[in-house]
């Protein structure tokens, strides 16, 4: 397979990847992000129909499988990383919904976001950003861009501190290593340069990032520094009829935490254990697009240590060392037939992608004692069939009437992590699970999608998907708490979204959407959860958004965003023996913004004023922890 793929990638590999060609999906662009000022992407996502948060993890859906693309490169699907991007340095977001393991690999069970960060701009010019809050957070921002002839440049810097972060709910969590003494915060230090070149039909660029990443848990001996470095190669050759393209990228990161031993007096606040991690990543995608075809190659290898020593003497208590090698062959076809006897356009989209997974070099050490596991190879081909139909019906009044429907299947391989991982503390144990299957999916959707005069917009879908070897991560609490992931059997999930939007007079704009999700595990071999909801499911989920620009050079944003209740295990314990309440109560939040461009000495300058959680609501948003209520923040930008 190696020799067959080497010609292909040797010679595609100076090329970047091209934008799907799918149009079922939503598009924010800068211009959004702009007019809405948010505090951190994520806050925008969650506005975003089906969007939201499983204690840490994206979803869509209530599908905690999410792929996330940056700039091309594959991320992590984890909240932090999404809040890790300033807002300013984004060019658009895409949002795919529903199965696309077909395009994107694995993580792509409920859909896929890809986030493409902004180039250098002809016209000089540099941004300088000081934003606070009432929670004594702050961040410092200076952006500067310029171009001359074909070659641009962009540099961008950021040194922020941001406080709670992590607010457990100190009444009402049953594992003592959680409790915080103290306030928690991160803090930021990124600087990235990006230089491109644009001529005729090619289009290239090279950028360079470098991050330092601090995670304080509230407690003075758990804490996390990350440092990482990313140089990523994006060029696009485009000659009207035939485009081909490439992003190559490598990243290497390195983590430290410190944790103590859990517990809440001096014995189980001193530390305990230092955790270090190195990981290697490098990535290369391509894809020619000609003819209605989409032909894409990906390849990637990712070399993992992580190891625990003893934090008094040093000595080491567990190691794991892994590789993973990454191949994927991908293809999509598109044709659509306009003005049929079936309507204004019939479109159908086929799409199939095959994924192979090699680990190899595995090793650990533990108990004075090495071990190795045999290699394992992991694949999965993953077909998607989409359908649009545009009738051109007269007489309904509308612009535009489209019909949806797809299917397509996902798959998740499990992590050497999840296989092979151990880590043994006083108070909680995180156990490996070599026996893992993949998790693989199904997802049906079908739905409409209008646009009609006066500004009115609107869409309705139906969708179902169904789990095979679902893989969750179970938690026993006691002393010590177990966690360890395991493939739970089957469960499905369905529901429907909608969505409206309405130009309600001339600079006053609503949108509304709702979600509903219904979640239940069909099969199984622990009786106790079957039936049940899978956990950080909630059923309803709904966004309801306000925004006035009739004022000149004022935007003002009210959003009001509301999830019903949701359980946070797979038993659906309500509360338990002990008190402990497992299931996360209903909550609504009510956001506002205020965003005003003005001169000072014939500079432009952006104030921004905003409440978030304006009625200071302490709901439950991860795993027993809280949201620490009602913040304002403010936000100067001088752009000279």
């Amino acid at each position: 397979m190696v020799r067959l793929l080497a010609v292909p990638l040797a010679i595609l590999l100076l090329c970047p990847r091209l934008a799907y060609a799918d149009d079922n999906k939503e598009v924010i662009t800068c211009e959004d992000i702009v007019k809405g000022k948010p505090a951190t992407l994520m806050e925008l996502l969650k506005k975003r129909v089906g969007v939201g948060d499983s204690a840490g993890a994206l979803t869509l859906r209530g599908i905690p499988n999410v792929a996330v693309y940056i700039n091309g490169f594959p991320a992590s699907g984890v909240v932090t990383v999404i809040e890790g991007i300033k807002p300013e340095d984004v060019e658009q977001i895409e949002i795919y919904r529903g199965a696309a393991s077909a395009r994107f690999g694995a993580d792509a069970l409920g859909g896929a976001i890809v986030i493409t960060t902004r180039k250098g701009n002809q016209k000089f010019g540099l941004d300088l950003i000081q934003g606070y809050n009432s929670f004594d957070s702050r961040y410092t921002r200076a952006i500067a861009s310029g171009g001359l002839g074909e070659y641009n440049l962009r540099l961008s810097l950021e040194d922020s501190r941001t406080n709670k972060i992590y607010n457990i709910d100190k009444d009402n969590c049953p594992f003592s290593y959680l409790l915080p003494v103290e306030e928690s915060y991160s803090t930021k230090r990124e600087g990235e340069l990006k230089t491109g070149y644009k001529n005729g039909w090619l289009d290239a660029g090279l950028s360079l990032d470098y991050r330092e990443d601090t995670y304080h848990w509230g407690r003075p001996n758990y804490y996390r520094e990350d440092t990482g470095f990313s140089p990523e190669l994006l060029v696009n050759i485009n000659t009207g009829g035939f485009k081909l393209s490439t992003t190559c990228g490598y990243q290497k990161k390195n983590i430290e935490l410190i944790r103590d031993k859990g517990g809440v007096d001096e014995e189980g606040l001193s530390p305990y254990m230092k955790i270090m991690g190195d990981y290697d990543t490098a990535n290369a995608e391509m894809q020619a697009e000609i003819a209605g075809f989409n032909l894409g190659l990906v390849y990637g290898m990712d070399d993992e240590v992580q190891l625990q020593k003893d934090y008094s003497t040093d000595q080491l208590i567990f190691k794991l060392k892994d590789k993973i090698e990454r191949m994927a062959v991908f293809a999509v076809y598109s044709i659509s037939f306009p003005q049929t006897r079936l309507g204004k356009e019939v479109s159908l989209e086929l799409s199939g992608r095959y994924d192979r997974y090699r680990y190899y070099n595995i090793s650990m050490y533990s108990a004075d004692a090495y071990s190795s596991g045999e290699p394992i190879i992991k694949e999965s081909f993953n077909p998607k069939l989409a359908l649009k139909w545009v009738p051109g019906w007269n007489g309904w009044g509308s612009e535009a009437v489209a019909f949806k429907a797809s299917a397509g299947t996902g798959f998740i391989p499990p992590s050497p992590a999840d296989l092979y991982y151990k880590e043994i503390g006083e108070t909680y144990q995180y156990l490996p699970n070599p026996d893992l299957k993949p998790e693989r999916s199904l997802t049906l959707d079908a739905g409409v999608e209008g646009v009609f005069p006066q500004g009115f917009k609107t869409g309705l879908t139906f969708y179902y998907t169904r789990w095979f070897d679902k893989m969750e991560s179970i938690t026993t609490p006691g002393t010590p708490s177990i966690t360890q992931t395991q493939n739970i059997g089957e469960s499905e999930s369905k529901g429907l979204e909608a969505s409206l939007d309405k130009e309600i007079m001339e600079g006053l704009n609503a949108a509304l959407n709702y979600t509903l999700t219904l979640t239940r595990i069909t099969q199984s071999a622990d009786s106790t959860i079957l039936d049940h909801e899978l956990p950080h499911s909630p059923r309803h989920r709904l966004n309801f958004m306000l925004s006035y620009v009739g004022i000149k050079d004022l935007t003002v944003n009210t959003s009001l965003r509301y999830e019903s209740s949701q359980f946070t295990d797979l038993k659906n314990i309500v509360r338990d023996e002990e008190g402990y309440k497992w299931e996360k109560d209903g909550y609504y939040v009510v956001d506002i913004s205020l965003v005003k461009k003005l001169k000072f000495m014939d500079i432009p300058l952006d104030l921004t004023l905003a409440v978030d959680n304006l009625l200071d609501e302490h709901y439950q948003k991860g795993f027993f922890q809280r949201d620490p209520g009602r913040v304002i923040r403010g936000e100067v930008a001088l752009r000279f």
